[in-house]
């Protein structure tokens, strides 16, 4: 469970470096293709806030 915790804990710190990596990679590509991208961002984000949520959680 703790590499979990340690993966989490550099996404958490790495999530503006990613977003701009991606802004800067990949602002020339078509709408259509724009709006898949933040559709994926917003779904590893939110996988990011499920292991946050689980790491706040007190162990059973």
């Amino acid at each position: 469970m703790l590499p979990q915790i340690y993966q989490y804990r550099v996404a958490h710190w790495q999530k503006k470096t990613v977003l701009l990596v991606f802004y800067i990679s990949f602002k020339n590509w078509q709408k259509t293709q724009c709006a898949y991208l933040h559709i994926h961002m917003h779904f590893i984000y939110s996988l990011i806030d499920i292991f946050e949520l689980k790491s706040k959680l007190p162990r059973q």
